[in-house]
């Protein structure tokens, strides 16, 4: 699979999606009543903007199934940017990677969750995978070699790297591993580990329980696990306390704890790769605390996007 053939089919999957779903359109026009969501731009990774365009048409639809509200988003600032929005009352709500929100919520306090986004397979969690055959014990004897960053890695696999691949106190990517390349998908990567193509892929659990289902004998017979993360915290969707009227905050919970039971909302969770969207766990913010130890923020609030 080429990366344009894997452009291509996300590109018809969203045409697809869309076709279907003609309101889409119609859903995200701009009235006074309209809820502006913002979207950290992390979360597309590799697709050009036209793609993601086209992936993200349909949320003003699935706002109107499940909270009876119209919605506009916006995808195309980092974290800190985000951040700043919502705070200064530019957005209604806001969506950010986990460890990403543990970042934000230290420099702006009144950001609030409102609800978590759980994956298909309740599991964030990143794995480098080497050759059976390389022996490496530890990401720091990969200094030098060639890393598998696949298209489209989620933006956890890059907090891991970034935050453990070094010997010393600078991590750099680009300055420890001698060359990054981009496989066309995780599956690619995993093959071109075991071709001796690559020295190490990383890739998150989706991907890897996705390869041992698929070629449980390939994995078992030429590959492992080299280093994985503990759990990140779930992508969490924000609101700045006291400035979303409570009326409007209880729907619009209410609506996304139900948008999994809703049959139009199926092919859009699927196409997200989503489970469900859940009340934080009652230790979420011993959870985002962990997170922020383990992965600091940048030392520049700078905004973080797509690598």
């Amino acid at each position: 699979m080429t990366r344009r053939n894997l452009f291509e089919i996300a590109l018809a999957a969203a045409l697809a999606f869309a076709l279907s779903h003609p309101a889409a359109a119609n859903a995200q026009a701009k009235n006074a009543d309209t809820i502006k969501i913002g979207m950290v731009k992390n979360f597309f990774n590799d697709l050009p903007d036209a793609l993601v365009a086209i992936v993200t048409e349909p949320f003003g639809t699935l706002m109107k199934n499940t909270t009876g509200l119209d919605g506009a988003l916006t995808y195309n600032k980092g974290a800190f940017d985000t951040a700043g929005l919502l705070n200064d009352d530019k957005l209604h709500f806001a969506v950010f990677q986990g460890h990403e929100f543990a970042w934000v919520r230290k420099a702006y306090p009144k950001l609030k969750p409102v609800a978590v986004a759980v994956n298909a397979f309740d599991d964030i969690r990143c794995f480098v995978i080497v050759s059976q055959k390389n022996p490496a014990t530890s990401i720091k004897d990969l200094r030098g070699k060639t890393l598998d960053m696949p298209l489209l890695t989620k933006q956890h696999c890059w907090a891991y790297i970034e935050r453990h691949c070094t010997d010393n106190a600078q991590p750099d990517p680009k300055a420890f591993f001698g060359k990054i390349v981009k496989s066309e998908s995780p599956l690619v990567g995993m093959d071109d580990v075991c071709r001796g193509k690559i020295d190490a892929v990383i890739v998150d659990a989706l991907d890897l329980k996705f390869y041992r289902e698929q070629k449980p004998a390939v994995f078992s017979k030429n590959l492992r696990i080299l280093q994985q993360s503990d759990r990140f915290p779930h992508a969490v969707i924000v609101y700045k306390d006291g400035a979303v009227k409570d009326m409007t905050l209880k729907q619009f919970r209410a609506g996304l704890l139900k948008a999994h039971t809703i049959d139009e909302n199926k092919d859009l969770f699927d196409l997200w790769k989503l489970r469900s969207f859940e009340a934080p766990p009652a230790n979420f913010d011993a959870v985002l605390d962990a997170s922020l130890k383990a992965y600091p923020p940048p030392s520049s609030p700078v905004s973080v996007g797509a690598r």
